[in-house]
């Protein structure tokens, strides 16, 4: 009795504090979903579906989602490693897109993956725009992106003379350069984001 009295007086003076303060209560922040195991039977098989037999998923990356394209329908990216990109993306109708080398002035992969050469099979990052609709949806395979592992950041574009706030891919390198690549309503870019230097 003495105790859930004295946990009254507490609760009381608590919440009295927060509103002389002029401050709500805070709120408490939901749990964040739980991302979806990489090797999942699931994205093995949205990727066989969507990209081909072609690619073999990187498990050491984590698939991320977010609304990339500003839609509000969930987006799916992942890292994967495989063939040359071009030889299926007819076939299974995606697109080869090349951000980081289109920044600097020529972005066509036909060319661009043609330039240096890589230590082992090279390491790709798959897009695939509204990737629980069983329509037809836009796919993208990223060429030529420097980085060690991926992760979802965020930024706003002008979409439909709008500024939105959507989901980016930020792409960590092993220097310590960060950089992302977004959608700006009707292709994905590239730019640099920060530096530990």
């Amino acid at each position: 009795m003495l105790l859930s009295r004295i946990a009254t007086v507490v609760m009381s003076l608590l919440l009295g504090v927060g509103t002389l303060a002029g401050q709500a209560a805070p709120a408490v922040a939901p749990m964040p979903a739980p991302t979806p195991v990489v090797d999942s039977a699931e994205i093995k098989e949205v990727v066989e579906r969507e990209f081909g037999q072609g690619f073999t998923i990187d498990t050491s990356s984590a698939v991320i989602y977010g609304d990339f394209d500003g839609d509000g329908v969930p987006d799916l990216a992942l890292v994967a490693e495989g063939k040359n990109p071009l030889t299926s993306a007819v076939e299974f109708d995606f697109k080869v897109i090349d951000p980081y080398n289109a920044f600097y002035g020529y972005g066509d992969p036909k060319v661009t993956m043609t330039f240096g050469t890589d230590i082992g099979k090279p390491h790709y990052v798959l897009v695939l725009h509204s990737w629980q609709e069983t329509t037809a949806k836009p796919k993208f395979v990223v060429v030529n992106l420097p980085f060690e592992h991926i992760e979802i950041t965020h930024t706003y574009v002008k979409i439909k003379k709008l500024r939105v706030k959507i989901a980016a891919i930020s792409a960590q390198e092993a220097g310590g350069i960060t950089s992302m690549i977004y959608w700006d309503g009707k292709k994905y870019k590239w730019q640099v984001t920060g530096s530990v230097n």
